[in-house]
């Protein structure tokens, strides 16, 4: 029988992250693992999965909105790549979640019925605009922008259809 889950998936990278600032690349290794197990798991799986395209995004979306903890908490990736150099110790296995998560999102796209290149380039955009939100949640000290992001992501993936209505991207509007 297994042992109960004693640590949240947000507690436990928070912890690694500390470590990989007290003990380097060991720590950011095992940071970096679980960080792509989460993804794989949370993300990944269900953008793959057989639900409708909108029911499949918008747990993404719940996923996502639970770990960034609404966008108070940084993308580990986000960190382990701030000093990253061409042949950095993690440039591979960043690049390669980052590939994943493009892929991913693309082909949801594509089975809401977009052609591959616009689907791929909605995909790249929806990772710029979760990145660039949670930048900006964090430096700026208000999840607002992580919020709207979460918001228009049906929009930025599925296309017009899926437009939240305009007072969910308004800010300082309570779905804000």
């Amino acid at each position: 029988m297994a042992r109960p889950q004693s640590v949240n998936d947000e507690d436990l990278l928070d912890r690694l992250a500390a470590v990989f600032r007290a003990r380097g690349f060991t720590g950011a290794s095992l940071a970096l693992a679980a960080a792509a197990d989460w993804l794989e798991r949370e993300v990944i799986t269900p953008l793959t999965g057989s639900a409708s395209p909108a029911a499949r995004l918008e747990a993404v979306g719940s996923a996502l909105d639970g770990f960034y903890d609404g966008g108070a908490q940084a993308c580990l990736l986000n960190m382990l790549s701030s000093a990253r150099v061409e042949n950095g110790p993690f440039s591979a296995d960043i690049g390669g979640m980052f590939a994943r998560l493009i892929e991913a999102l693309a082909r949801l796209g594509e089975d809401a019925g977009l052609g591959s290149e616009e689907a791929r380039c909605r995909a790249e955009r929806a990772v710029m605009l979760i990145q660039g939100a949670l930048v900006l949640a964090r430096g700026c000290g208000d999840r607002a922008p992580f919020r709207r992001m979460l918001a228009a992501l049906p929009e930025v993936i599925l296309g017009t259809d899926a437009l939240p209505p305009s007072e969910a991207l308004a800010p300082g509007r309570a779905g804000a």
